[in-house]
């Protein structure tokens, strides 16, 4: 378990240090050799990856190996987003007589293929490609392959119309807790993770996990969801619970009693505000959300992320009209709980 959580720090690190170098590595060919694969010779290369300028450290300098084959289906990868590779020739052994691999054969490729690579560095574009760091990257295949969900899609109201069942139940049945709070992703039975995923979907809508890199934060979340899922999924029903407990119940009602009759005498009508105060209202309202974003949050997301995220959500919240739209699920799904029978006469509708 250590092993595994250092890898995933170290790629973690080696990945945010990629991103924030873009367009300043270079990766070099050092060395080739012939090497036995399914019983025939098949060439393979030491890549060498490097800062063009920085100090010699893990996480700016490494060598991987790759064997001819994985630098074929990197290009056939590429070729798909980016056409203008089909240009470009790499060597292969099956033009060989007699598939035979000698020197002069393994310096013709390295010298090919480290034109391959130095096009894809100094492309704006391609550097970007989450296909050629995952090629490049050291770290174990398991952290670089994203599986999650299979990419299912996701929006708000899907969300929310699977609240209904599971934020409201209260049915602790042992039976149903050890199928529901099973390895993520089973689906054996037919069933899903009901809790934990669409809490993980809608992190990584807000966040943005995706595109450019961001799949490491994926990679960290889908981990969590693995190891530690069952936990996740006790402490959202957990805290669901508590937050409609008969103690929280009151609570909520004398916060509502003493804003509207505050000292059992009705509040007095507010006054409206000038546009120039709204608008004051809102940049402090932004900045104290800011300022206080969790350290666990910037941790799982990263800080800029967990910036823009914070910014997504509150400026999501300035629409009038989806706020509204917002404002009457919640309560349809509220007086469903509440009364049940609404359902069955909204059925026959």
């Amino acid at each position: 378990m250590e092993k595994e959580h250092s890898e995933l720090q170290e790629h973690i690190l080696r990945t945010d240090w990629w991103c924030e170098n873009l367009g300043t590595w270079r990766a070099v060919i050092s060395g080739a050799e012939a090497t036995e694969e399914n019983g025939e010779q098949m060439p393979c290369y030491f890549v060498s990856v490097s800062l063009l300028e920085g100090e010699d450290s893990d996480s700016n300098h490494w060598t991987v190996t790759r064997k001819l084959s994985e630098f074929q289906a990197l290009h056939r990868k590429l070729t798909e987003c980016f056409p203008t590779l089909k240009k470009v020739q790499l060597p292969s052994v099956s033009k060989l007589p007699f598939k035979s691999i000698d020197q002069k054969f393994l310096e013709k490729s390295k010298n090919q293929l480290n034109t391959f690579l130095l096009k894809m560095l100094k492309d704006e574009r391609m550097c970007q490609s989450e296909a050629l760091y995952a090629f490049l990257s050291p770290s174990p295949e398991h952290l670089k392959v994203m599986d999650i969900q299979k990419k299912s899609n996701f929006s708000l109201a899907s969300f929310l119309e699977r609240l209904p069942g599971d934020f409201f139940s209260h049915q602790e049945e042992e039976a149903e807790d050890d199928s529901d709070l099973s390895d993520y992703g089973d689906e054996t039975d037919g069933k899903k993770d009901a809790l934990a995923e669409p809490c993980f979907m809608l992190i990584g809508e807000i966040f943005e996990l995706r595109g450019m890199f961001k799949w490491v934060r994926k990679t960290l979340i889908a981990l969590v969801q693995v190891t530690f899922g069952r936990t996740i999924n006790k402490q959202i029903r957990d805290t669901v619970n508590w937050m409609f407990s008969e103690q929280m119940l009151v609570y909520y009602i004398n916060i509502f009693r003493d804003t509207f009759w505050p000292n059992g005498k009705l509040a007095p009508q507010n006054t409206a505000r000038s546009e120039s105060e709204r608008k004051e209202t809102k940049e402090r309202a932004q900045q104290k959300l800011l300022d206080n974003i969790p350290d666990a949050l910037q941790s799982l997301v990263g800080q800029q992320n967990a910036r823009y995220g914070i910014i997504k959500i509150f400026n999501a919240l300035q629409e009038v009209s989806a706020n509204k739209h917002l404002l009457y699920i919640l309560l349809e799904m509220l007086l469903k709980e509440l009364y049940p029978e609404l359902s069955l006469e909204m059925d026959e509708l």
